[in-house]
């Protein structure tokens, strides 16, 4: 019985000293400079500029955007991700520019959100509470079963969501995949 109580004791002990990021917004884990900065927008994402916040936006701002471009290249940002398909969005904003493209940087966590550096693209967020959920898998896959009109099983999974003239055209993981057609 003692090993079981000793068990669990160190159990929680180490539970208390390990954060678990990426399962929600983590919103809850800005600090409140970081939290003034995250606006609730209603208007044109035409009108944004770089200027260091962050706007929660819905899908019908982003189709309006879609549908004012001929190409447009929306990368569902991860901030903290450093996985080989990840790419800054300084280098991915020189791609776009170089291929015709417009980008929207639209991010699906708090988690280093300040620390993206970006030149050209205002960061942009999923509005969760559309979804009446903070889990990021739900609330990233309902954005975009919205934004697209598909299912995330039509579709595929992807990083890069393409669209030409207004048309979802496909979802990529890698950006070398976006451009090897071009």
């Amino acid at each position: 019985m003692r090993f079981y109580v000793i068990i669990s004791l160190l159990c929680c002990c180490l539970y208390s000293c390990i954060s678990i990021e990426g399962i929600t917004s983590d919103y809850d884990k800005l600090n409140e400079e970081q939290k003034s900065r995250i606006i609730k927008y209603d208007g044109s994402i035409e009108e944004l500029s770089v200027d260091g916040n962050v706007y929660v936006i819905k899908t019908g701002q982003v189709r309006d955007f879609i549908s004012n471009h001929n190409n447009v290249i929306i990368y569902d940002y991860t901030p903290w991700c450093k996985g080989d398909n990840c790419v800054s969005p300084i280098m991915l904003e020189k791609i776009c520019n170089d291929n015709g493209f417009k980008l929207l940087l639209i991010a699906d966590s708090f988690v280093e959100i300040f620390k993206t550096k970006s030149q050209q693209s205002p960061m942009l967020f999923i509005d969760y509470d559309v979804y009446n959920t903070k889990k990021r898998n739900k609330y990233i896959r309902l954005f975009f079963d919205e934004l697209t009109q598909t299912s995330e099983k039509q579709r595929g999974c992807g990083m890069f969501y393409v669209f030409e003239k207004g048309t979802f055209k496909g979802a990529k993981n890698n950006i070398s995949e976006v451009f090897s057609g071009i």
